[in-house]
């Protein structure tokens, strides 16, 4: 996850967004674990494999969560109204552009850029997060006790996971496009950097609208050779 949301600008690399994500997964290891026993269920050795299952479906919500946010900087075309983003500024009477590195994106501020991000995203980590709920739901109606324990667990956990990535992660994501809008560091918000927008450790000038590195070996190279 480091090295995905990692740029080559100190000001929009987004590494810290990492703790964010991790912290929004323990919290939800926590309250399903403290309200389950607290209701009187028996804890089971298998329930230990809980964290690793949140963890994978947290950081995948993650990843959702931040790709819908990326996309909502495309380049608006309005001769193509059909498309989400120009259809939801047409709504909201948004048709101003402003230049984002080198392409001009609707000129959205904070909120209604996470509105958007999140109406994007929010139907993927609904049904991803719906579908394993009623799995585990109707695993807890079998007769094995350790398999019906792990999954009265599961479906708790799976509840405070989602409520948690749509609220504590997307908070520390508004709070992470506010240090970015600021000129902020990554990591070290407590500095600003009034600087022209260069690469790390580099003269060459920053194009925020660029793909990263990461982005580019996993979206074109990977996946060219895949599929040629």
């Amino acid at each position: 996850m480091v090295v995905y949301l990692w740029k080559r600008n100190h000001i929009y690399s987004q590494t810290a967004l990492t703790w964010a994500s991790l912290l929004s997964v323990a919290f939800s290891v926590v309250a399903a674990f403290g309200l389950v026993l607290a209701t009187g269920v028996k804890f089971s050795g298998v329930v230990n494999f809980l964290a690793f299952l949140l963890l994978g479906l947290g950081v995948d919500d993650t990843f959702v969560i931040i790709n819908a946010h990326r996309d909502t900087y495309n380049p608006v075309c309005p001769q193509h109204p059909s498309r989400c983003i120009f259809a939801y500024a047409m709504s909201c009477g948004k048709q101003s552009l402003t230049k984002y590195g080198t392409e001009m994106v609707l000129d959205l501020s904070i909120k209604e850029h996470m509105q958007l991000a999140l109406a994007k995203a929010g139907s993927s980590i609904t049904v991803t997060s719906v579908t394993d709920l009623i799995a585990f739901l109707f695993g807890m109606i079998t007769t094995l006790p350790a398999i019906r324990v792990f999954c009265i667990f599961a479906s708790v956990g799976i509840i405070f996971d989602f409520s948690m990535q749509v609220t504590f992660f997307v908070g520390w994501l508004v709070i992470d496009q506010r240090r970015i809008k600021a000129k902020r560091l990554d990591g070290a918000c407590c500095i600003k950097d009034e600087g022209p927008l260069t690469k790390s450790c580099s003269t060459e000038p920053y194009d925020p609208s660029v793909p990263s590195s990461s982005a580019n070996l996993i979206g074109n190279i990977l996946a060219s050779k895949i599929l040629s």
